[in-house]
């Protein structure tokens, strides 16, 4: 998802939003969301790192602001 998302960038898009998977953990207790977000996170971590040292790489980062949230009160 992070090259579409760098492409569109590229081609002058204001607001580029990305989702990766359901971040709607609250079939659970607290325990279970985080055993959850264990397994989801090393992805999401490789993604953005990605993402962003891609826009560093093509003088990009400078113009982007990269913002990560996930489900509100999750905790």
């Amino acid at each position: 998802p992070f090259v579409l998302a760098r492409r569109l960038v590229e081609a002058g898009a204001r607001v580029v939003t990305l989702q990766v998977g359901s971040w709607d953990h609250h079939s659970g207790a607290a325990q279970h969301i985080f055993k959850s977000y264990r397994h989801v996170l090393p992805a999401l971590d490789q993604t953005i790192c990605a993402l962003v040292e891609d826009l560093e790489e093509r003088g990009l980062i400078d113009d982007v602001l990269v913002a990560v949230v996930s489900e509100f009160g999750g905790t």
